[in-house]
């Protein structure tokens, strides 16, 4: 992710009021399958239903303004599979170099306050990306604590797990994911599915972008060895972020200044057809625009996308319902 100081805000906030605009003057000749009909079909029940839920226009939704959403900043939501509870990252510095990980309960009416994770507690790291499994019972998450054995280094982000006993345990101490996964670079957000794969992108020598996507197997408890998944997903872009369905089925995935994106991160999904990744598809302006979008995740029934967006000018949680993105073709 890149995230731009706050000096220059104000320009970004500018340009994405002109993009809105420009979207909304062509969004009758656009394919409909591409774009959204600025309608929301999100019920008030539900993981995901904040306090003021506010609609933006293109299909999308804030999530919890004031408390998910907030002028603070906030990145990569993460609905619980366990229950109604969203865990993200929230800024602890004016320039994004510091995060720590938090969660929110759903109360009824809208979200409550965010509660500080117990092993996200120190502010001298960043912690970012929480990433549960499907059965909730683990976390990997990104994080520039220092590995044992080696050297502390701000820019060395790795992989981390915690897991707990069950829905609503406290979770345990947090250990790095192993070398087989953790290389001497950057290995970044998480996505874990049911059969026990991790998909995660790395910056590792050898790949074909900037940052490409990888896929490890749990074997004898930890992750390994990750091998990189290859083309159409992998390119010489940056391939930053990703989630995987519990399924195996469908990616979505974070693709930077590609040459068919409204700007900066974009959301693209490919399906697991006959043994293989199908072509990136952009999601379209009903997700994007010309800012940074990026974090997605599917709400534990699949009826949700939920994701980071800057288009106010700092990260906030957005999401959509499924059935306006055409995910299936």
């Amino acid at each position: 992710m890149r995230h731009r100081a706050r000096s220059v805000r104000f320009i970004r906030v500018f340009l994405t009021a002109v993009g809105t605009l420009m979207v909304l003057g062509c969004t009758e000749a656009a394919e409909t399958e591409e774009t959204s009909d600025g309608e929301s079909t999100a019920s008030p029940g539900g993981t995901g239903n904040g306090t003021a839920t506010v609609q933006t226009g293109f299909g999308a939704v804030l999530v919890g303004e004031g408390t998910v959403s907030t002028s603070v900043g906030e990145a990569f939501p993460y609905p619980d599979p366990a229950g109604n509870a969203l865990y993200f990252s929230v800024v602890v510095d004016e320039n994004w170099q510091h995060q720590r990980l938090v969660v929110a309960r759903e109360m009824g009416d809208g979200w409550g306050q965010p509660e500080g994770l117990a092993f996200s507690a120190d502010r001298q790291y960043s912690d970012r990306a929480p990433r549960l499994s499907p059965d909730g019972l683990r976390m990997v998450f990104t994080s520039n604590r220092p590995i044992p054995g080696r050297d502390p280094d701000p820019d060395d982000f790795n992989l981390w797990l915690v897991d707990r006993a069950g829905p609503g345990a406290a979770w345990s101490q947090a250990r790095p994911l192993s070398e087989r996964v953790n290389s001497t670079s950057r290995e970044i957000h998480a996505s874990m599915t049911s059969d026990g794969s991790l998909y995660f992108a790395s910056a590792r020598p050898g790949g074909q972008g900037r940052s490409d996507i990888y896929h490890a197997r749990w074997l004898d408890g930890d992750y390994g060895p990750a091998e990189s998944i290859g083309a159409p997903i992998n390119t010489e872009l940056s391939q930053p972020d990703l989630m995987v369905a519990a399924d195996g089925s469908m990616m979505i995935l974070v693709i930077t200044d590609h040459p068919s994106g409204l700007g900066g991160d974009d959301l693209y999904v490919s399906r697991w057809v006959n043994g293989s990744w199908t072509e990136p598809r952009n999601l379209g302006p009903s997700v994007n625009t010309p800012e940074y979008e990026y974090g997605p995740a599917l709400s534990p029934d699949g009826r949700f996308l939920y994701f980071t967006s800057h288009r106010s000018g700092e990260g906030d949680t957005y999401r959509i319902a499924v059935s306006e993105l055409n995910l299936d073709r």
